[in-house]
Protein backbone atom coordinates (compact mmCIF):
# COMPACT_ATOMS: atom_id res chain seq x y z
CA UNK A 1 0.00 0.00 0.00
CA UNK A 2 0.99 4.03 -0.86
CA UNK A 3 2.20 5.49 2.47
CA UNK A 4 3.58 8.77 2.36
CA UNK A 5 5.46 9.50 5.89
CA UNK A 6 5.50 5.75 6.46
CA UNK A 7 7.96 5.17 9.36
CA UNK A 8 7.99 9.13 9.67
CA UNK A 9 5.74 11.14 12.18
CA UNK A 10 2.37 10.10 13.93
CA UNK A 11 -0.74 12.02 12.66
CA UNK A 12 -2.59 14.33 15.02
CA UNK A 13 -5.43 16.41 14.43
CA UNK A 14 -3.86 19.78 14.82
CA UNK A 15 -1.02 18.67 11.99
CA UNK A 16 -4.37 17.63 10.01
CA UNK A 17 -6.27 20.70 10.66
CA UNK A 18 -3.15 23.29 9.65
CA UNK A 19 -2.76 21.17 6.81
CA UNK A 20 -6.55 21.73 5.82
CA UNK A 21 -6.06 25.50 6.90
CA UNK A 22 -3.70 25.86 4.59
CA UNK A 23 -5.86 26.60 1.57
CA UNK A 24 -3.53 27.57 -1.20
CA UNK A 25 -0.78 28.43 0.56
CA UNK A 26 3.06 27.46 -0.38
CA UNK A 27 5.71 26.77 2.50
CA UNK A 28 9.55 26.87 3.20
CA UNK A 29 11.55 25.02 5.59
CA UNK A 30 11.91 27.12 8.52
CA UNK A 31 15.03 28.94 9.59
CA UNK A 32 16.41 26.32 12.84
CA UNK A 33 15.59 23.22 10.18
CA UNK A 34 18.62 21.60 7.58
CA UNK A 35 17.09 19.16 5.17
CA UNK A 36 19.13 16.87 2.79
CA UNK A 37 17.77 15.18 -0.31
CA UNK A 38 18.57 12.05 -0.24
CA UNK A 39 18.43 8.96 -3.38
CA UNK A 40 15.74 7.43 -1.37
CA UNK A 41 14.23 9.76 0.75
CA UNK A 42 14.11 13.23 2.77
CA UNK A 43 16.27 13.97 5.92
CA UNK A 44 15.81 16.94 7.68
CA UNK A 45 17.23 18.31 11.14
CA UNK A 46 15.23 20.10 13.49
CA UNK A 47 17.93 22.42 15.30
CA UNK A 48 16.08 23.87 18.52
CA UNK A 49 14.82 20.60 19.20
CA UNK A 50 17.78 18.34 17.86
CA UNK A 51 16.00 15.98 16.47
CA UNK A 52 16.73 13.98 13.19
CA UNK A 53 13.43 12.90 11.27
CA UNK A 54 13.47 11.09 7.74
CA UNK A 55 10.81 10.68 5.24
CA UNK A 56 10.30 7.96 2.53
CA UNK A 57 10.56 8.74 -1.50
CA UNK A 58 6.99 9.88 -1.41
CA UNK A 59 7.95 12.33 1.14
CA UNK A 60 10.84 13.54 -0.50
CA UNK A 61 8.69 14.00 -3.85
CA UNK A 62 5.91 16.27 -1.73
CA UNK A 63 9.25 18.05 -0.54
CA UNK A 64 10.90 18.20 -3.86
CA UNK A 65 7.20 19.81 -5.13
CA UNK A 66 6.92 22.08 -1.85
CA UNK A 67 10.45 23.67 -3.20
CA UNK A 68 9.31 24.31 -6.17
CA UNK A 69 6.56 26.57 -4.70
CA UNK A 70 3.57 24.34 -5.84
CA UNK A 71 0.28 24.79 -3.17
CA UNK A 72 -0.81 21.30 -2.06
CA UNK A 73 -3.64 20.84 -4.82
CA UNK A 74 -1.03 21.43 -7.11
CA UNK A 75 1.12 18.64 -5.27
CA UNK A 76 -1.72 16.44 -4.81
CA UNK A 77 -2.67 16.38 -8.88
CA UNK A 78 1.10 15.74 -9.47
CA UNK A 79 1.45 12.90 -7.79
CA UNK A 80 -1.73 11.37 -8.55
CA UNK A 81 -0.87 11.02 -11.61
CA UNK A 82 2.83 10.08 -11.29
CA UNK A 83 1.55 7.34 -8.63
CA UNK A 84 -1.50 6.65 -10.98
CA UNK A 85 -3.57 7.38 -7.73
CA UNK A 86 -6.85 8.75 -7.17
CA UNK A 87 -6.80 12.35 -6.35
CA UNK A 88 -8.81 11.94 -3.61
CA UNK A 89 -6.52 9.69 -1.72
CA UNK A 90 -3.42 11.49 -2.50
CA UNK A 91 -4.50 14.50 -1.31
CA UNK A 92 -5.52 13.25 1.71
CA UNK A 93 -2.20 12.06 2.49
CA UNK A 94 -0.33 15.12 1.31
CA UNK A 95 -2.07 17.31 3.32
CA UNK A 96 -1.27 14.65 6.49
CA UNK A 97 2.14 14.93 5.47
CA UNK A 98 2.47 18.66 4.76
CA UNK A 99 0.22 19.29 7.81
CA UNK A 100 2.72 16.97 9.88
CA UNK A 101 6.12 18.73 9.10
CA UNK A 102 4.11 22.04 9.39
CA UNK A 103 2.87 21.07 13.21
CA UNK A 104 6.99 19.62 14.02
CA UNK A 105 8.34 23.17 12.97
CA UNK A 106 9.37 22.01 10.03
CA UNK A 107 8.17 24.17 7.48
CA UNK A 108 6.62 27.15 7.60
CA UNK A 109 3.69 29.39 5.41
CA UNK A 110 5.21 31.30 2.58
CA UNK A 111 2.91 33.35 1.54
Amino acid sequence: MWRVFGRFLPGSRASMRAAKDAGRRVFKVTADTRMSLEEHGVVFLQIRRGAVLRANATGRRIVELLIQKQDLAEIARQMSVEYGLPFTQVEGDVRAFVGNLHANGLIAADN
